[in-house]
């Protein structure tokens, strides 16, 4: 384990995969109570069966776990997967609208199982022999820009020409027409939730998370962030500024304890940990 971790393990030393969940449930359901606030509430999100469109960038996340974990990191058998998904979803998954791209070689059976599309893209060998992604943020990115672009197109449609982005965000709802083609009728808009480990631009992309991010924000949709505290790209850090109503930020740093998969040092999985 590093040296410089802060945050400890768990209180309980749980013995199966099934009692490793738990024991993460138990913890957020205590900070909720701590807090006096649950992770979905919040400006925007408005209904139980509002949309969400999650964007993974699995690779990011483990490598920054194993900077965390410290010598001793397996990748083939320690950041747990079903644990990081409930962690960030909380059970609110939507088929269809979660994004997965990521190099990793691992079973991502319980996520797809869960409504993930996972994207494999295989490593590429430089000049030197070295194995790297390519283009993995690049393409979450364009998926985000897509989802993202029809309501950012209707902003700028519609506002005045004068107008700028001025933060404070928009009325979070657009129109729908029924089945019948009748009148139009509110509803409210889907959360973008972007899984990280830094949120950075990728090797090909200038603007890359940063933009699409911005351009959520500015088109009123509410947005998570999940990365860690040390590494988060410093222009998203920017953007809580300029909507703090829309824009909410969490840390893996303070539940990494909680995503070891329990397979590791002698726990036994009762179930399958992709």
């Amino acid at each position: 384990m590093s040296s410089e971790e802060s945050t400890s393990r768990p209180s309980i030393e749980p013995r199966s995969h099934g009692e490793y969940m738990e024991a993460l449930k138990a913890h957020l359901a205590e900070r909720e109570k701590e807090e006096g606030v649950g992770y979905w509430p919040g400006s925007g999100e408005t209904s139980a069966g509002q949309e969400c469109h999650y964007f993974w960038h699995y690779s990011g996340v483990e490598a920054r776990f194993a900077e965390w974990y410290g010598e001793g990191y397996l990748s083939d058998e320690t950041l747990s997967l079903p644990a990081l998904r409930y962690l960030v979803t909380r059970d609110r998954d939507f088929p269809g609208t979660s994004f997965a791209v990521t190099s990793s070689t691992r079973d991502f059976a319980d996520w797809r199982d869960n409504g993930i599309s996972v994207q494999y893209m295989p490593k590429v060998q430089t000049a030197s022999g070295k194995w790297k992604e390519q283009a993995v943020e690049e393409v979450l990115a364009y998926e985000m820009f897509q989802t993202i672009w029809p309501f950012a197109r209707r902003v700028l449609r519609d506002e005045p020409k004068s107008s700028s982005r001025s933060g404070a965000g928009l009325t979070p709802s657009f129109e729908r027409t029924d089945g019948d083609g009748g009148p139009s009728t509110p509803s409210p808009l889907p959360i973008i939730v972007l899984v990280t480990g830094d949120g950075a631009p990728g090797e090909y992309d200038h603007e890359g998370f940063p933009a699409d991010i911005d351009n959520a924000l500015f088109s009123g949709l509410p947005v998570k962030v999940w990365g860690w505290k040390a590494k988060l790209h410093e222009k998203i850090l920017a953007l809580r500024g300029k909507y703090p109503r829309q824009l909410k930020i969490h840390y893996f740093d303070e539940y990494a304890p909680y995503l070891v998969n329990c397979g590791f040092g002698g726990c036994t999985n009762a179930t399958t940990d992709g």
